[in-house]
């Protein structure tokens, strides 16, 4: 409900899982677990006027764990604050596939993270400069297992861990929008991610993130017409990217092989017409013209050049 100029709610929320495998039995007993959890939580916004925010929100989980989070939001600045401490994943504490087995006992996964911004806005352009600031402590993660002697304990290659340390990132950020000849649009973004603690080798992460668009906009004949196109841009810098695991369908980090740079162009036109909407667009231009795509997991190459058409028309006003 409201008060005033707050916002309030609160919420009880009840979730029910259960898992059972009864395959591949011949050397372990079947797998079977499940459970209740039972969530306790509320939110708090006071709205000093229609540009000045600040808001708080709070949920609990029946074992300890816990979610807290603080936003604000003014004409000149915006952050965010966030703590958890979460309930490992069920895949992440026990599994079985044909190829892999493991039963853990992880405990939880506690989080810090603060953000942000100063803020400058003019007629023709934006700027927002800051960054994020993030802790993590017993961080769980899927890791690829070195061999002993040509082989793999349990003759497994990826299995999860828990780390014993912590990890320490700080990622300040430069964005911006700037409007030049009344219907040209450049937007770039900066991302520098410096690992300042990285315990276990836990967290791989490229150094430089940059996106930016330049694109152009309009509504046409006589307002029937609201069209945007232009080039989406990305790149960052070479990186031990996470390996793919097929079987088990995880990411784990892995330290053999380095994705390259790559420099990520994609050409569109957007367009929307009364009740109806289209778009094409030209993924991975640089690739038709270097004949060289990019490996964001290794082994596993990414779009390679293409068209893509679609529409779509609302039956309803």
């Amino acid at each position: 409900g409201y008060t005033s100029k707050f916002f309030y709610s609160a919420y009880y929320k009840i979730r029910t899982y259960k898992y059972i495998n009864k395959y591949l039995d011949g050397i372990y007993l079947p797998v079977e677990t499940s459970g209740t959890e039972h969530y306790l939580g509320g939110r708090i916004i006071y709205q000093i006027d229609s540009l000045k925010e600040f808001s708080a929100t709070a949920e609990y989980l029946s074992g300890g764990f816990y979610r807290l989070e603080g936003k604000i939001q003014t004409p000149w600045i915006e952050g965010y604050f966030k703590n958890t401490l979460s309930k490992p994943g069920l895949m992440q504490m026990i599994y079985r596939g044909s190829h892999d087995f493991w039963r853990e006992s992880f405990t939880g996964i506690n989080s810090t993270q603060a953000q942000g911004f100063l803020k400058l806005d003019a007629k023709s352009f934006q700027l927002r400069g800051g960054g994020t600031f993030t802790v993590l402590d017993h961080l769980v993660f899927f890791k690829e297992e070195e061999p002993v002697d040509g082989v793999t304990p349990y003759n497994q290659r990826v299995l999860p861990y828990q780390s014993s340390g912590n990890q320490v990132v700080l990622s300040p950020e430069l964005r911006a929008s700037f409007e030049f000849m009344r219907r040209f649009h450049f937007r770039p973004q900066v991302i520098y991610t410096s690992l300042v603690r990285n315990d276990d080798n836990a967290i791989k992460i490229p150094a430089w993130f940059v996106n930016s668009s330049l694109t152009y906009e309009n509504i046409l004949f006589k307002g029937h017409l609201q069209i945007q196109t232009g080039f989406d841009f990305h790149w960052q810098s070479s990186y031990q990217a996470l390996g793919y695991d097929a079987p088990t369908q995880q990411f784990y980090v892995q330290s053999k092989s380095v994705s390259p740079s790559f420099p990520l162009v994609d050409a569109f036109v957007v367009g929307k017409m009364r009740r109806g909407r289209f778009f094409i667009k030209y993924h991975n231009l640089t690739q038709a013209f270097t004949q060289k795509g990019y490996l964001p997991t290794p082994g596993y190459p990414g779009q390679r050049s293409v068209l893509d058409i679609g529409f779509d028309f609302l039956l309803f006003d």
